[in-house]
């Protein structure tokens, strides 16, 4: 089977839970079928330049790197996009990696679409007719409630923000 894989964080170090899970799920994948990634590069991603350069010649991996205004510095992560009713950020990460994917899933020719990661929950019309699974591997809304739980002036607004990703989620993720 041809699986095309969309992950919100490159495969590559340094190594974070979702990190250590994807590269568990691609070892165990490639033994059977041929896998190709498609993954956005993390911020914290950007001075690994050994992995990258790895990377680049790995052939079952397309790493891309969002231009700096990708995260809204000087903006918090969950402030709302009001077209979306999800933090900004998941839209931006579509609007990033969905034309790549896009390229890719023509080329490649999936007979599988694996999506992963909440960020890329909204990626469906970039991922061709090719049948489609999102394994977004969390609940992103129990981290801003978390966050919210923990008090300080932003509690509002991620009371806020949670109950927003609570409805993405929920639409998304069906």
């Amino acid at each position: 089977m041809r699986i095309l894989v969309c992950a919100q964080e490159a495969p590559l170090g340094p190594v974070n839970g979702f990190r250590r899970q994807l590269q568990g799920l691609l070892s165990a994948l490639r033994h059977d079928h041929s896998v190709y990634v498609v993954a956005l590069l993390a911020p914290d991603q950007a001075g690994a330049a050994t992995e990258l350069a790895d990377a680049a010649r790995d052939p079952g991996l397309r790493v891309v790197r969002p231009p700096r205004s990708w995260l809204g510095l000087g903006r918090p992560a969950s402030a709302a996009d009001p077209r979306w009713g999800a933090p900004a950020i998941y839209r931006r990460a579509v609007e990033w990696l969905g034309p790549v994917v896009a390229v890719e899933a023509q080329r490649f020719a999936p007979d599988l679409v694996y999506v992963t990661g909440a960020r890329l929950a909204g990626l469906w019309p970039w991922c061709g007719d090719s049948p489609r699974v999102i394994a977004p591997l969390d609940a992103a809304h129990l981290s801003l409630l978390a966050q919210a739980a923990a008090g300080g002036q932003s509690r509002p607004l991620l009371a806020a923000a949670a109950r927003r990703v609570r409805r993405f989620e929920a639409v998304e993720y069906r």
